[in-house]
């Protein structure tokens, strides 16, 4: 029942995935508490990004912030309203469509 309850209800599934978010660090550190962003972004996120970007398989560096912008654009690509995304990241709605959401580079409008 569960499964069917939650492929009617989408909102509930990220709700749960939220929640668990927020009681579990999702990428702990080797000793099991935050990471330091330096050296996660120094030694980790950066090396790979540079080699992504020379192997031409990216088309610019990108901060490990942008990974939130391209969780927000997700989400609401996938169909999550502006608001249950927006408290899912700690945003007003507002701030979602001015700042996060991106252009759909794809969009192809039909003939008329």
């Amino acid at each position: 029942h569960l499964n069917s309850y939650l492929d009617l209800h989408p909102h509930y599934t990220l709700f749960m995935i939220y929640k668990s978010f927020a009681i579990a660090i999702v990428f702990p550190s080797v000793e099991g508490g935050y990471l330091n962003q330096d050296n996660f972004l120094n030694r980790q996120w950066r090396p790979v990004v540079i080699k992504l970007y020379q192997s031409g398989k990216i088309s610019q560096y990108l901060p490990c912030y942008n990974l939130r912008h391209s969780f927000i654009t997700r989400l609401i690509r996938d169909g999550y309203d502006p608001s249950t995304v927006a408290a899912l990241v700690g945003n007003s709605p507002q701030v979602i469509l001015d700042h996060y959401l991106a252009a759909k580079k794809d969009l192809t409008l039909p003939e008329l």
